[in-house]
């Protein structure tokens, strides 16, 4: 190494010596400076060894300042500290949903039927008839308690062995990171009734046995998290918890509860928000938005009025679900709507409105300014996703939000859609492309339509 060699070494180890002083002294104020310089170098050096020290000293300044700023903006309730061993005695207990009523179920389905049916293009095709079938055991009354456990995973919150690759992505990622503390993650112990009833209700999926099923489970949970928390420039993770309405599983990083579900939806959020108009209560509208998890994350951070256009049964769990987590929340019901066939006079003042997708005709032309739909568009017919798309070109005046499968999984009923063949308007604008990060084979696109 010559001399000149020798010295651009020692500056560059004096450099991060002082980078790792000032994480050290304060990560909370030190990220968003190390992100700068990060960001900066990536874009104007070639550097590698460079580029990937910086890129770890990011990682480790966002998980210690999340560490300090969760403990300040969430609830002391909210983290359990449970050492080596886990204990259940120590975990807060459940929302037991005592009051969900099959009986009500039926009925919410009925009228939901009755109502959507008026307009049978947008329902479901063979895939989402039989899936709504192979998942009514899901919605007796002892199961329904745990939702988030079984119905959750027919729609985001994916279980060991069924992606692998992206899995692997992911553990990749925190090992180059030398994060060897995901081992440690304080989860509960195993219980094999959940998994075994996804098995049984979508016996396509099953993967492997029970007890690795679960361990893998916990294991994606904690790298995904980590990836958010890496992710999370804005740190709005530190700023919402996850809910014990419907049993998510227990699993603790730094005493606090995290969850796939959370980490997807505020990653998603982070990306959403900087298309929204923060000065003015914005209209955001999710086609299929399964338990509700999004609209919930939303509540929590903006002032949006939230509208969730959806089939049976995930609108039945998302309406459920965001009464309870949001009891403050002003919510707009469907068959309110349907008794006067229009949307009331004053639509505008409720937070939640959830809709048939026959409803969808009610909105207001150009009214809505950002339109979401996360992984069900790629499980639709060519006419249901032909006539959303009409009625997205209506209805919205600011951008449509998809994440999809890279190229589509063959299913009865379902289009072969990829990346390049949803019917999108020759008038809109790609504005952004990218990779979900969080899983490699689903793709993100955002179009401008309006404004």
């Amino acid at each position: 190494m010559s001399e000149l060699d020798q010295k651009s070494s020692k500056t560059k180890r004096r450099s991060f010596e002082l980078i790792d002083e000032e994480i050290k002294n304060d990560p909370v104020g030190s990220e968003p400076k190390i992100r700068l310089l990060y960001n900066k170098i990536v874009k104007t050096e070639n550097d590698t060894g460079k580029i990937f020290n910086l890129k770890y000293r990011v990682y480790v300044c966002a998980l210690a300042s999340s560490e300090i700023l969760e403990k300040k903006n969430i609830g002391q309730n909210e983290f359990v500290f449970h050492g080596n061993m886990y204990s259940a005695e120590l975990e807060p207990k459940n929302d037991d949903l005592d009051d969900f009523d099959p009986a009500e179920f039926s009925s919410f389905q009925e009228y939901f039927l009755t109502e959507a049916n008026k307009s049978p293009e947008f329902m479901s095709n063979d895939f989402w008839k039989n899936k709504e079938r192979d998942t009514s055991v899901f919605f007796e009354k002892e199961n329904f308690k745990s939702f988030k456990r079984h119905y959750g995973h027919v729609l985001s919150n994916f279980i060991g062995g069924r992606f692998p690759e992206d899995f692997q992505e992911l553990f990749k990622f925190i090992m180059k990171m030398g994060d060897n503390r995901i081992l440690a993650d304080v989860h509960e112990d195993f219980d094999a009734r959940h998994i075994e009833l996804i098995f049984s209700a979508t016996p396509t999926n099953k993967p492997q046995d029970a007890y690795a099923t679960f361990k893998q489970y916990v294991l994606y949970t904690s790298a995904m998290w980590r990836m958010a928390v890496y992710l999370d420039e804005a740190k709005n993770l530190t700023r919402v918890s996850e809910s014990l309405i419907g049993n998510p599983y227990r699993i603790r990083f730094n005493g606090r509860l995290i969850s796939q579900d959370l980490a997807r939806s505020v990653t998603e959020y982070n990306l959403l928000s900087k298309y929204i108009n923060s000065t003015s209560k914005s209209r955001v509208l999710e086609i299929g938005a399964g338990y509700g998890r999004l609209g919930e994350v939303f509540h929590q951070l903006s002032d949006v009025q939230y509208i969730i256009v959806d089939i049976m049964p995930s609108i039945f769990v998302s309406r459920f679900y965001l009464e309870r987590r949001h009891p403050k929340s002003k919510i707009l019901d469907f068959r309110d709507i349907a008794k006067i066939d229009r949307l009331p006079d004053n639509f505008e003042e409720y937070d939640f409105i959830f809709l048939t997708p026959n409803q969808l005709k009610y909105l207001p032309d150009e009214s809505v300014d950002m339109v979401i739909n996360i992984n069900s568009f790629m499980e639709m017919s060519r006419t249901a996703v032909d006539s959303y798309f009409s009625e997205i070109d209506r209805l919205s005046n600011g951008f449509l939000y998809t994440k999809q499968w890279f190229r589509n999984l063959s299913k009865k009923g379902v289009e072969l859609f990829n990346k390049n063949n949803y019917p999108v308007k020759g008038h809109w604008k790609l504005v952004r492309e990218q990779y979900d990060q969080l899983h490699i084979k689903f793709f993100e696109q955002i179009w401008k339509l309006g404004g």
